[in-house]
């Protein structure tokens, strides 16, 4: 058969806010958020979208390096400073 291109596709990250991924901060049971999103481009025009592949370009021989751009939108609250994480399974299909 044909190969494919190869696809990225980024799931949920254990709270949203709002449908976008969030980071979390938990001090003394109380547990804050910031949501953020990822994607394919520094410009932020393509997202990755939660568990919807994205075509990749074709890999070749030898290492390879997918970028994925991170970001939180100008004017988003901070609900208290500290450390904030989330994880999210990155799914490549190649």
């Amino acid at each position: 058969g044909t190969a494919s291109a190869p696809t990225l596709a980024i799931g949920a990250t254990p709270n949203l806010v709002g449908g976008l991924r969030a980071m979390s901060n938990t001090v003394g049971g109380v547990v804050s958020l910031i949501p953020f999103i990822l994607s394919v481009d520094s410009g932020h025009t393509t997202p990755y979208d939660i568990d919807t592949p994205v075509v990749l370009p074709d890999f070749t021989t030898g290492n390879n390096v997918v970028t994925v751009y991170g970001r939180v939108a100008a004017g988003t609250a901070i609900p208290v400073q500290g450390l904030y994480s989330g994880d999210a399974t990155l799914t490549l299909t190649f």
